[in-house]
């Protein structure tokens, strides 16, 4: 038995080296493809691509050689050194359970740039179909989620990503758009023909980024582009045009504070009672009720006056197939969303007011919205008007549960009452979690149980974990690739913006297809194309 092992593990080595087909550099092709296509599909895909991956590298051999293009490699050292500093983190953590589930997690951090950072790997077309299969995956789940929705519709149309979370797809869609510009205008690579299905391609997925409401990823994309012009135009020789895009940048930033605060003033507005149209009764003579200490807003309208719960559900039910007493598509009382959906068309609630309604009014009702401006057709103004009118409700009713930009204000604040007293080293790996949970506690946070989560910022998250010397760590092993490019690289910059913007908001690093994201295309776009980075 103890010799058959060795026996077949050198059979399939020789098998791998002397066939055409099975030999190791396509296999290293087929688990980067399995890499990309897991992303926007499944976590278990990603698995097996680090699996293939390993045992490839193992079977492989050449272990000194690859080893030593590993140690000379300090960019692939430096993302490794990533997955050290956790194990370092068990020094003095406490709840091991955690840890270990964390560092299964954070496996890719280790395993990734080591394999692609030893190995010899630059074959351009081969690099290219994988960016292509890349596109291909996120485009056919764009039209997955979509024929989803239209089968199925659902309140909000980012319920629908029930295979990767909506903030990660946005990543995705937004870095297919810079690969699809790419292959666009590189010249004597691709046929006109093929240009033409990359551009129609992106301007779907731009249109799908809207559409789906996938907010975050279309602020990132939009950022991202205007840094790139700047950059772009800042190393053209042509000094006046490098004042072009910066002009424009900032009369873009100009413009969309003057709109935000526009919005804001409006939201804020609130409208006096007007005691000369006072009346205590509805037009069929049922009284109405009123609360005097419940000061809620929509739309600048009281929510708690002039209600007549008995003509509304009469009125309600004869129209709307979801009764008075269920509950909309958000899984919110119907009573509560119609009550405010009246409040912000400045209708009496009573069966008047929801007569007055179209039918157009009465579905968006049943699908959960519960003011009329949210009812726009552009997704990302519809959430974006939805979030600008979390941020009025907080700051009136300083009730930071159910908004996701107001929550994070939550997080940050607890994370850097954590990080004061644990300014050095941080809680350990294994902590973060228990850690979180004693600080809301301690601080009476008004986020309910469920909203208490991390710090949904990557940056503070390290800090809270590793401390300010971990900081440091991660900001050296982000930041020394760039430093280190030969030449500018169009679609490893717009790579690393879209991911360095997303660790602001979200903790990018804290889940294996984020891990997997970040991780595998840093490997990628720096080690797998031929001149990338200088690696000494």
């Amino acid at each position: 038995m103890g010799r058959v092992i060795p026996n077949s593990f050198n059979s399939i080595r020789f098998f791998l080296h002397s066939n055409s087909i099975f030999n190791h550099s396509n296999i290293y092709f087929f688990g980067m493809l399995l890499m990309v296509v897991g992303l926007p599909f499944s976590v278990f895909l990603m698995s097996i691509s680090l699996f293939i991956l390993s045992g490839n590298w193992l079977l492989e051999g050449n272990y000194k050689e690859k080893i030593t293009r590993f140690y000379h490699n300090k960019a692939a050292l430096l993302i490794t050194s990533l997955f050290i500093l956790h194990l370092i983190g068990l020094l003095y953590s406490h709840d091991f359970q955690y840890a270990f589930k964390d560092l299964r997690i954070k496996s890719p951090l280790f395993i990734l740039p080591f394999i692609i950072g030893s190995i010899e790997y630059t074959d351009r077309k081969k690099s290219n179909y994988v960016l292509l299969i890349f596109s291909l995956a996120i485009l056919i789940s764009s039209l997955f989620y979509s024929f989803k929705y239209i089968i199925h519709p659902v309140a909000d149309m980012r319920d629908v990503f029930v295979l990767v979370s909506h903030i990660r797809f946005g990543l995705l869609v937004d870095l297919v758009i810079f690969i699809l510009f790419y292959f666009t205008f590189q010249k004597n690579q691709f046929k006109k023909a093929y240009k033409i299905v990359f551009i129609i391609t992106a301007i779907w997925l731009f249109a799908f980024l809207i559409i789906a409401q996938l907010f975050t990823g279309f602020i990132i994309l939009i950022i991202t582009i205007f840094l790139l012009a700047i950059i772009y135009f800042i190393l053209s020789k042509k000094g006046l045009w490098k004042l072009v895009p910066i002009s424009i940048l900032f009369i873009v930033i100009l413009l969309m504070v003057l709109r935000v605060g526009l919005t804001f003033r409006e939201l804020s507005i609130k409208k006096p009672f007007d005691c000369k149209a006072f009346t205590d009764t509805t037009a069929l003579g049922n009284r109405y009720t009123f609360s005097a200490f419940d000061q809620q807003y929509e739309n600048g309208n009281y929510v708690w006056i002039y209600i007549c719960e008995k003509e509304m559900e009469t009125a309600w039910n004869q129209r709307s197939k979801i009764q008075y007493t269920g509950h909309d598509l958000k899984g919110q009382t119907i009573n509560v969303t119609l009550i405010r959906f009246l409040t912000s068309l400045g209708y009496r609630k009573d069966a008047e007011g929801v007569n007055k309604l179209s039918e157009e009014q009465i579905a968006a009702i049943e699908s959960g919205v519960v003011d009329w401006k949210f009812m726009s057709k552009y997704g990302v103004m519809a959430r974006y008007n939805q979030t600008m009118a979390e941020v009025v409700y907080y700051l009136d009713t300083k009730n930071p549960n159910g908004s996701s930009l107001v929550q994070r204000f939550e997080y940050w604040k607890t994370a850097m009452s954590l990080i004061k007293r644990n300014i050095l080293i941080g809680v350990g790996t294994g902590d973060v979690q228990k850690a979180f949970k004693k600080e809301y506690n301690r601080c009476n946070s008004k986020l309910v149980p469920e909203y208490r989560l991390r710090a949904h910022n990557q940056f503070i998250e390290f800090t809270v974990t590793f401390g300010v010397i971990g900081l440091l760590w991660f900001l050296i092993a982000l930041f020394y690739p760039v430093f280190k490019l030969k030449k500018f690289d169009f679609l490893y910059i717009a790579f690393f913006m879209i991911a360095f913007i997303s660790m602001l908001t979200e903790d990018t690093l804290e889940t294996q297809a984020g891990i997997c994201f970040f991780v595998f295309f840093s490997c990628f776009f720096l080690f797998c194309r031929k001149g990338t980075i200088d690696k000494v």
